[in-house]
């Protein structure tokens, strides 16, 4: 996982409805064009990276934590942070760190993942309906979501197990903009049992939707 701290020394913009469309404009901007377009399957684009970002009000820093299933993606984005080429819309920062942290999965067990946002919905009369873990339809629906990412990264089905539960919950029902959108999730931590391939590609390229509008981005917390 990729961690960057944009320092900011005069910040009078608000950016609540905007932050996560700018910072993934900015991702977009210094990555090959496959990321943004992503992968076609069944009708449905699967992304192979996944984003957070948020400001953080106290210490004046715009935060941003990507992962990626291509480690060119790590590097490109360092080489951008470090160059002054990552530009987060007309946002003007003053100091730039950026810090990599391990978590490549090299075992088969439970592990423990978050802290996570996690976006799950269905379109009922082009209306988007949130769910959230405390539906059974939850979990159908993320599951039905990493095995059709799979498929559509690998080529092939998987054939593992796969079992999701949550641990705990963070916060209540929380509101991230996507521009002027807004999308509704909780933020849980949880403890996820498959294989070493499938538990890798969740844990770099996001759980659930909006990969890259700033949701389902999961760091490991321990390992069972």
């Amino acid at each position: 996982m990729l961690i960057m701290k944009f320092q900011i020394n005069s910040f009078n913009l608000e950016v609540k409805k905007s932050l996560t469309k700018l910072v993934s404009s900015a991702i977009y901007s210094n990555l090959d064009k496959k990321r943004h377009e992503g992968i076609n399957y069944k009708g449905k684009l699967f992304k192979e990276c996944g984003f957070s970002a948020y400001h953080n009000m106290s210490s004046k820093e715009i935060i941003i934590k990507f992962h990626s299933l291509h480690d060119v993606d790590i590097t490109a984005l360092i080489k951008a942070c470090l160059g002054k080429t990552f530009k987060i819309g007309d946002i003007f920062y003053s100091d730039t760190s950026v810090e990599v942290i391990e978590d490549t999965i090299d075992y088969e067990n439970e592990v423990i993942v978050g802290e996570c946002t996690s976006l799950v919905y269905k379109t009922i009369d082009t209306k988007r309906k949130f769910i959230f873990s405390d539906n059974p339809d939850f979990f159908e629906i993320i599951k039905r979501n990493i095995l059709q990412k799979y498929v559509a990264i690998n080529g092939n089905e998987y054939k593992g197990q796969l079992s999701i539960k949550v641990l705990k919950t963070i916060s209540d029902k929380k509101c991230l903009y996507y521009g002027k959108y807004p999308y509704f999730g909780k933020k849980e931590i949880y403890m996820m049992k498959a294989e070493k391939e499938m538990l890798d590609l969740i844990v770099k390229s996001g759980f659930g939707s909006g990969n890259m509008k700033g949701f389902g981005l999961l760091s490991l917390v321990d390992v069972r």
